[in-house]
């Protein structure tokens, strides 16, 4: 307004230091609302256009954590198939 309205406005290079503390305010309360993609997992917010609802660390842990569960399973499978095998009677 200070460009088109030059009269009423007679501090321009006052209403640009308000204009930069007001983007900066704005941009801060911003990334601290819901308006910034947050992890679903921990909460960390997350990159602005993140294709994913979670960060790469709790990817990563969920990752450990199916390969633990898997590698679990195929022991007991391993162990079970002594078991039960026919040559074992």
């Amino acid at each position: 307004m200070s460009y088109r309205l030059g009269d009423y406005f007679i501090d321009a290079e006052k209403a640009r230091s308000f204009r930069g503390e007001l983007n900066r305010f704005i941009e801060n309360s911003l990334q601290q609302s819901h308006f910034v993609p947050r992890c679903k997992t921990c909460g960390k917010p997350l990159p602005p256009q993140s294709e994913f609802s979670i960060c790469q660390s709790c990817f990563h842990n969920l990752n450990r954590a199916k390969q633990g569960v898997r590698a679990d399973r195929n022991s007991q499978t391993e162990k079970g198939s002594r078991r039960f095998s026919p040559r074992g009677r």
